[in-house]
């Protein structure tokens, strides 16, 4: 059809200067390009579509004849392949213009296979990727990281596939792939050695659970036999306050908040020593199980099912955010072994998981086992540091000057509209560290293991001292990154776009932004060396089951206790272990449906939102617990549940709304707003305590008041 038209030469000149034409070979048009810039003008030129076709020829063999005619006298032949070999005109075209070389066809017997050969290719690379578990890279600078021929495709783009069609007319195919390299996915470690890692991890902690399960029973389970080393107490409850999430963010904060992230963790002290001097006294003086059986004796039923049950929502969601984390990289391990795997088995696996390693020994269980956990957190931080170190050619007796001499290393913050103001934090670490962790059954129930008072508070103690310097290390750790990346040039941070960070992207080499909980994660997989991607995942997936773990078990004896009334029971004693394993297999299957609808959800935001939702609850068990223990007051106990409602919802919309009219962040202090409001409102409903208010928790008071 367009032999019958007529070539009009308007067309060629305006083409000839685009910019594409002017680039260095090898290099393809799309037909998006060609949708862009050449049917418009043949659009408007109103030629009939025989002279449109010929026109275009035309162009085709001018732009063919310029690009080649350098070579004309170098090389002796020239073979057209693909789609335009078909094109009989365009052949005869390019024969006339470049009259030096021999065109040569190709056989009609490899025309199938000529044709086909770019999916041919790409069928072959992905063969590498599944059989090889070999990962593939273009010219030595664009590194891929999954195996699969999907991804492949979209880091290399089309462009290397239609490159290849325009280099072999060219005799540049040889070029190109020889410089398609195959190289194992971190230097030689491949997805093989973290499901080892972690299965064997998972094989410990199960071998742990048989040991400290046999012979095991409701005190075990509940209690830990008051039996517990307050060493191996101190040094695992570690792992159970530094969950994943604090894992992941805390080296990313020192970007846009330095070391001032150390003020509140000497609040946490500030808050150990309200702990141990006062919580763990009254807790052991009164035997208690759950610790929020005080809340029952001191008001009434209401006020205790109250605060069980706000610790209950609490924990099912913190726990479900947990586990969540670690399925996600459970899940990017699948991938990069090739196999798509659904979201939910790998959540399936970790409360199984959980579920069976705890489902005996319980709390007694959960307290050695977060020591192993405890141990992989820290290892992974302490080794990575030492990478770090050997890949920035530092000794480590360059530490200290190292970090001292950071721009990231500054610690006080004294401007007091910021929210990690000095006293802020200290205050907010103070009430944190009272309500996460005395208030708290999950953490306290561990404690409550030791055997006396005396050494559940050396319990405390010492785990002051190895909670700041486990802060200090990941801190540490968050400097030696940003100083790594600067250096490599791969990390910028952007202080205007609300501290978020450009991290360069390994495939194509663009910048693009993140938050800052990313920039550990993304160094480990994508940076650092293979051992360091390995002791990251061991030390995420430690951190978030040292949290969940026990917080199974907190929820299975708050349940038990607090709703079910096991200490008031006269079963038997197989009776309650079926009760306690029902319960413990509900809350299970709750996790799990949480985490489910988490991935339903798919957007960060709202996940965040729900996870700071929950941190509210913790906001009326510090008002119930203070107004309990600072007055002798009696409120009216059916009317608690209301105050302790409200007291969350004003506080979420003071600190949402009240913001925007007056230039005060609150920052952590919501939590002593929610504490204060809770306390004021139960002031409301209270009245002095009359002589005739006498019960079991009258000896408390004054025992507790004349300490």
């Amino acid at each position: 059809m367009g032999c019958q038209g007529d070539a009009e030469s308007w067309f060629v000149e305006p083409a000839e200067p685009v910019f594409w034409f002017r680039l260095p070979p090898p290099k393809s048009l799309s037909r998006e390009w060609f949708e862009k810039n050449v049917l418009p003008c043949l659009d408007l030129s109103s030629l009939p579509v025989e002279d449109q076709l010929v026109t275009y020829v035309n162009h085709i063999v001018s732009q063919i004849g310029a690009a080649l005619q350098p070579l004309v006298g170098r090389w002796a032949k020239m073979l057209i392949t693909g789609g335009g070999r078909h094109n009989d005109t365009l052949r005869d075209w390019i024969q006339g213009r470049l009259q030096e070389l021999e065109i040569q066809i190709v056989e009609a017997s490899l025309a199938v296979i000529v044709d086909f050969k770019g999916a041919l290719i790409f069928g072959y690379l992905g063969l590498l990727c599944f059989w090889e578990r070999k990962m593939l890279r273009v010219n030595k600078r664009v590194p891929l990281n999954r195996a699969s021929v999907g991804v492949c495709i979209f880091r290399l783009g089309w462009q290397p596939l239609i490159a290849l069609d325009w280099c072999y007319a060219k005799n540049w195919t040889r070029i190109l792939i020889w410089e398609v390299k195959a190289h194992s996915a971190k230097d030689g470690l491949n997805s093989l050695a973290i499901i080892g890692a972690i299965l064997a991890y998972f094989g410990a902690l199960y071998g742990i659970s048989r040991i400290t399960g046999k012979e095991a029973n409701e005190a075990s389970y509940f209690r830990g036999n008051r039996a517990s080393p307050w060493y191996v107490v101190a040094f695992g409850m570690i792992g159970a306050s530094l969950s994943g999430v604090t894992f992941i963010s805390v080296p990313g904060w020192v970007g846009t908040s330095a070391f001032s992230y150390l003020q509140m963790v000497l609040g946490y002290l500030i808050g150990y020593v309200v702990i141990a001097e006062v919580l763990i006294p009254l807790y052991y003086r009164h035997n208690l199980t759950s610790i929020y059986g005080y809340l029952g004796q001191r008001f009434g039923r209401c006020t205790y099912s109250t605060g069980a049950a706000f610790f209950l929502v609490s924990r099912v969601i913190g726990a479900s955010f947990r586990l969540f984390l670690v399925a996600l990289v459970f899940n990017l391990v699948f991938e990069r072994l090739g196999f798509q795997v659904p979201f939910f088995v790998p959540v399936l696996i970790s409360v199984a998981l959980i579920s069976v390693y705890t489902r005996r020994g319980g709390i007694k269980t959960v307290v050695w086992t977060d020591t192993l956990q405890t141990a992989c957190l820290l290892s992974a931080a302490l080794l990575s540091v030492v990478w770090i170190l050997q890949r920035l050619d530092l000794p480590v007796s360059h530490l200290w000057s190292t970090v001292a001499t950071s721009p990231h290393a500054s610690i006080w913050v004294w401007d007091w509209q910021a929210p990690n103001h000095l006293v802020k934090h200290l205050l907010s670490g103070a009430f944190i560290a009272i309500v996460m962790t005395g208030l708290d059954q999950d953490m306290m129930q561990k404690n409550l293991t030791c055997r006396t008072a005396s050494e559940s508070q050396k319990n405390i103690y010492w785990f002051c001292v190895i909670l700041v310097l486990a802060n200090v290390l990941f801190l540490t750790l968050g400097v030696l990154l940003y100083h790594f990346g600067e250096a490599q040039g791969i990390v910028m941070l952007n202080g205007t776009t609300g501290g978020s960070l450009e991290i360069k992207d390994p495939g194509t080499g663009e910048w693009i932004a993140r938050g800052t909980d990313e920039l550990y994660p993304i160094l480990a997989m994508d940076y650092l060396d293979s051992w360091v991607m390995l002791t990251f995942t061991l030390g995420l997936i430690a951190a978030a089951y040292s949290s969940a773990d026990s917080a199974l078990t907190a929820l299975t004896t708050s349940f038990c206790v607090d709703f079910l009334k096991f200490e008031l029971q006269s079963q038997l004693e197989s009776d309650r272990r079926k009760t306690r394993e029902r319960v413990q297999f509900g809350f299970a299957t709750l996790i799990f449906v949480t985490i489910v609808v988490f991935e339903r959800i798919n957007d960060q935001a709202v996940i965040q939102s729900i996870f700071k939702v929950a941190g509210f609850t913790y906001g009326p068990l510090l008002g119930l617990y203070s107004f309990g223990l600072l007055t002798e007051r009696s409120v009216r106990d059916s009317w608690v549940p209301t105050v302790c409602v409200m007291a969350p919802s004003l506080t979420y919309l003071a600190d949402r709304f009240l913001p925007l009219w007056v230039d005060f962040e609150f920052g952590f202090l919501v939590l002593l707003m929610n504490g204060a409001l809770t306390f004021f409102g139960l002031w409301f409903i209270s009245r002095p305590r009359k002589p005739s208010d006498t019960g079991p928790w009258s000896a408390h008071w004054s025992s507790w008041s004349d300490r």
